[in-house]
């Protein structure tokens, strides 16, 4: 396998700086990783914090117990525009996307010095 495939397959499915990583390019690799964990945070807090205050508002019987409503709820909560959210939304897909580019780059000038094997 082609290490430019490698090292694409490594950001894309393992996580973003993972081809970098892959090539010991520990800096890049680990900016990359950084900033996915960063927006990654940043979601999963603006997640609990919604399921938290769905969970508050049934304890306190302002929401009944009732799958239909709850779920409406939750819809209504995704729907609204949330620029901190969004921003890291953008902010991780565009890291991901860029990185998984740039090690394919990276392993496509490691596969023109290595030569062809048959």
């Amino acid at each position: 396998m082609k290490e430019s495939v490698k090292a694409i397959l490594w950001s894309v499915f393992i996580f973003p700086g993972g081809g970098h990583l892959y090539f010991k390019k520990w800096f890049a690799g680990v900016i990359f990783a950084a900033i996915a964990t960063v927006a990654l945070i940043v979601i999963l807090a603006r997640v609990v914090e919604r399921a938290s205050k769905i969970a508050e508002k049934i304890v306190l019987g302002e929401i009944p117990l009732d799958l239909a409503v709850i779920m409406e709820q939750v819809s209504m909560q995704t729907t609204l525009g949330d620029p901190t959210l969004d921003t890291a939304w953008y902010a991780l897909i565009g890291i991901w996307i860029v990185a998984a580019l740039d090690a394919f780059r990276l392993g496509r000038a490691v596969d023109k010095q290595q030569p062809e094997k048959e």
